[in-house]
């Protein structure tokens, strides 16, 4: 388990087959130090992950960014693309009660190895201040997800993935809030009472 207070990481974290549980949001706050690195937390098959906050090195790349003017400059960032806060590669994950902030890749990204068998739980999770604040990729499926919130991000959701089910999402205050598009497979889906508003473009 983790500890109360600030953890300074200098290294990237991968995991499978582990808990890692932390003192509670706002309580337990794990600091990103490192000089170079892809993914921050890299999740592997059967893990359990809650209770924490992820703090990025990089505090400018928001909504109000201005060069982020239409969707062809989000398209063509690609300056911290590979700075993810939290990857799940892995399958049975379960994650929830995190913030993560302050990437300037992805929040979280669901990017398994296989392209059905996924079928993690995603919970209770906000993304604040990352270039995307969700990004379920096209190998990400059979995903199910609920109380999700994203704002500030250059892009609150993106999604490649198919069947992925989202319930309870708030999705305010981003340059753009939901991204869908086809890269491997049509991507498809559900939400349910969610809500989409105050996007920037």
């Amino acid at each position: 388990n983790l500890p109360k207070g600030q953890i300074d990481v200098f290294n990237s974290i991968s995991v499978s087959n582990k808990k890692i549980i932390g003192k509670g949001i706002g309580v337990t706050l794990l600091k990103d130090k490192r000089q170079s690195g892809c993914n921050f937390l890299e999740i592997g098959n059967f893990c359990e992950v809650s209770d924490f906050t992820i703090n990025g090195a990089n505090m400018n790349l928001n909504k109000s960014s201005n060069y982020f003017n239409d969707l062809t400059s989000i398209r063509a960032y690609t300056g911290m693309e590979c700075d993810n806060g939290v990857c799940i590669i892995g399958l049975g994950v379960r994650v929830e009660r995190l913030n993560i902030e302050n990437f300037g890749g992805r929040g979280l990204i669901v990017s398994g190895q296989t392209t059905r068998l996924i079928h993690s739980f995603i919970s209770s999770i906000s993304c604040y201040k990352n270039f995307i604040g969700f990004d379920f990729t096209s190998s990400g499926e059979y995903c199910t997800i609920s109380n999700i919130a994203a704002s500030n991000n250059v892009l609150g959701i993106k999604i490649t993935a198919g069947n992925t089910f989202i319930s309870s999402g708030t999705f305010n205050d981003n340059r753009i809030g939901l991204y869908m598009n086809k890269e491997g497979i049509d991507a498809h889906g559900c939400f349910s009472a969610s809500q989409f508003n105050h996007s920037g473009i």
